[in-house]
């Protein structure tokens, strides 16, 4: 009797290992795919910072230079298509509509922003971009996401010499 309950012990144990090593493999891939597409949207946003830096809102070319990145690398479609960014205090919301669930943040400089003089950046623009982890649980039906944030450096104004 004891040498069946010992293994009944060890093949739970055996179970348990194998679930939580799947459980890591899917974080660990989730996030390198969430990260990545992060990464790669902060390089176009960096690309075109200067351009930005006068708008409020992400032109189409900017845009369309996103979703094509973003379907090569087969990151999740937005199925309803609708923007869930949340509300960021002083940052404005670049996009608005896409195809896919990405957030991009631009947080003016102090001059530029004055309801939320506090909280603004004093020297120059920068920018947050928000990408997101997904997670679909096919027993249970339930699918959850989790966001990725990363920003970019301050962009400063060029200083002309009167010299």
């Amino acid at each position: 009797m004891r040498e069946s309950i010992a293994n009944v012990f060890v093949i739970n144990f055996i179970i348990v290992f194998t679930i939580i090593f799947i459980g890591l493999f899917a974080t660990s891939s989730s996030y390198t795919k969430a990260s990545k597409v992060k990464n790669m949207v902060l390089d176009i946003v960096e690309k075109y910072a200067d351009e930005l830096g006068e708008v409020d809102t992400l032109p189409s070319e900017i845009e369309n230079e996103i979703e094509t990145s973003l379907s090569r690398l087969g990151y999740r479609l937005n199925k309803d298509q609708n923007n869930k960014c949340k509300k960021i205090d002083g940052a404005i919301l670049m996009n608005g509509f896409s195809n896919y669930h990405y957030c991009v943040y631009k947080h003016p400089k102090a001059e530029d922003n004055t309801i939320y003089n506090g909280n603004a950046p004093r020297r120059g623009n920068y920018f947050t971009v928000i990408t997101y982890m997904y997670f679909d649980i096919p027993l249970i039906g339930q699918h959850f996401e989790l966001a990725v944030q990363g920003e970019t450096r301050t962009y400063f104004e060029e200083v002309k010499y009167n010299g």
